[in-house]
């Protein structure tokens, strides 16, 4: 993953790069975190583990609980769901595919093409 960065820091870094001024020319403000923001990303599960390579920052991550068969054809599933803008199949196959997956806001609305376009229906 590399070493950790405080926004702060990249924030200043990135105003001053603009040539400005970070507290003088623009403010940082600390809005503390919203509904849905992490602190922290969990790249694996308590069910896989993560071991390193001879590349460094590289890992391979393994899972006793997958068949890759199951998985590239859930993935595929996942694929055409999406392309037909079905929200509400998209979201089940995604808490199938990874138990864990808890999507932030329910969906209210589907995407359905309708001769080519994306029109919003009510759900």
């Amino acid at each position: 993953m590399g070493t950790p960065v405080k926004i702060v820091d990249l924030a200043h870094r990135v105003i001053e790069r603009a040539g400005l001024r970070p507290g003088a020319d623009v403010s940082v403000v600390f809005s503390g975190t919203r509904p849905g923001e992490k602190l922290s990303e969990e790249l694996t599960s308590g069910k896989e583990t993560a071991k390193t390579t001879a590349i460094p920052g590289i890992w391979v991550v393994e899972s006793q609980d997958v068949v890759q068969r199951e998985l590239v054809e859930a993935l595929d599933q996942l694929e055409m769901h999406a392309s037909e803008g079905d929200d509400q199949s998209v979201l089940r196959l995604m808490q199938k595919i990874l138990p864990e997956y808890r999507p932030m806001h329910p969906v209210r609305r589907s995407l359905v093409p309708v001769d080519g376009r994306q029109t919003a229906l009510s759900s």
